[in-house]
């Protein structure tokens, strides 16, 4: 059960670095460089995570 909030914890703070570098006006390929350079996950892990603010 701890890896499951540990990756729900992280995945929050994904978004809220999304949401962060979107207000500052960062590209999506920006965003993603960043957070996956940053975070250890993979490029279709973000874009998912980008999908899913977008709708």
């Amino acid at each position: 059960m701890c890896l499951a909030m540990e990756k729900r914890q992280q995945r929050d703070e994904i978004n809220g670095v999304i949401m962060g570098m979107r207000m500052m006006g960062a590209s999506d390929n920006d965003i993603i460089a960043k957070i996956v350079e940053n975070f250890n996950v993979t490029k279709d892990y973000v874009l998912a995570l980008l999908a899913t603010q977008k709708a």
